[in-house]
């Protein structure tokens, strides 16, 4: 258990023993929300919290054998990562040239992105200029983004109707 994870479910124990002194008909909306706007200042909550998370809390407790260690925040699932942005250098020009081909094979690129990506970390000074590979799908996610933003602008572009030769000279600039 972290720091951060026993002051949380300390704070939550505190909360269900103070509504569990007070309440006395049942663990519904009509019966908690009124204690709930009542809690001392001690709670020290940031934001509201609403009944039906108090009841989630009460039930993880009720199911954990009325053990503290149940009231524990569980860790976020494991797709969460932090989003790799210093490939931009490397990762842009590819996809800006899968985007002027009429159908491209995006396996192919990514396969020669990789490639790249090896070449610039082997030329790389310190580890902080390393450059985190991608996967396939975050790869080809970010191709369908940008081509779905290209189509909508080369759209935007082709209703563009010119009163003369001019206007159309500047829409292309």
């Amino acid at each position: 258990m972290s720091v951060d994870g026993t002051a949380i479910a300390l704070r939550r124990f505190r909360i269900l023993t103070y509504l569990d002194a007070r309440i006395e008909k049942g663990w519904t909306d009509k019966n908690i929300t009124p204690l709930l706007k009542q809690l001392p200042a001690e709670f020290e909550l940031e934001s509201h919290v609403n009944w039906r998370t108090v009841c989630r809390w009460r039930q993880a407790f009720l199911d954990g054998n009325s053990h503290i260690s149940a009231l524990v925040p569980a860790p976020g699932k494991g797709r969460h990562t932090t989003r790799t942005t210093n490939d931009s250098a490397l990762l842009e020009p590819t996809i800006k040239i899968m985007l002027r081909q009429s159908n491209p094979n995006v396996a192919a690129f990514y396969r020669d992105y990789l490639v790249e990506v090896e070449a610039f970390n082997e030329l790389a000074c310190t580890q902080e200029d390393r450059i985190e590979q991608v996967s396939y799908r975050t790869f080809s996610a970010r191709y369908a983004k940008m081509k779905a933003e290209h189509d909508a602008k080369m759209k935007r572009i082709e209703s563009f109707k010119p009163r003369n030769r001019l206007d159309l000279k500047e829409a292309y600039t």
